[in-house]
């Protein structure tokens, strides 16, 4: 299988700065917020997720959060929660990355 022909082929190009020009140009940040935002924050324990849970408190422990444990739910700032559904981690999930929108965009 050559992947590179493949491309040529369907896209036109193989060239690698216009490809990835193309898919930034091509996303709404608002869309690709929110699909981060319920990907982290989906509740179901059978949820096929782009993002692994375990590795967002790496990403908050090592870049440059004030306070990397933001990114678990506290009801001490359930206020960052109100507008979201759901609005706060199931039992079963209170020990999962629970992230309000103020803590993913700082992350």
């Amino acid at each position: 299988y050559d992947a590179k022909s493949e491309v040529q082929r369907i896209l036109g190009t193989n060239n690698g700065q216009f490809l990835a020009n193309q898919i930034l140009h091509s996303i709404n940040p608002n869309t690709l917020f929110n699909g981060l935002l319920t990907d982290i924050n989906n509740q179901s324990p059978t949820a096929d997720r782009t993002i692994d849970r375990r590795i967002v408190f790496k990403w908050a422990q090592k870049g440059k959060m004030k306070n990397p444990h933001h990114v678990f739910y506290d009801e001490e700032r359930e206020d960052e929660f109100k507008d979201q559904t759901p609005s706060k981690p199931n039992e079963e999930n209170m020990f999962q990355p629970f992230l309000s929108k103020k803590i993913l965009l700082e992350l």
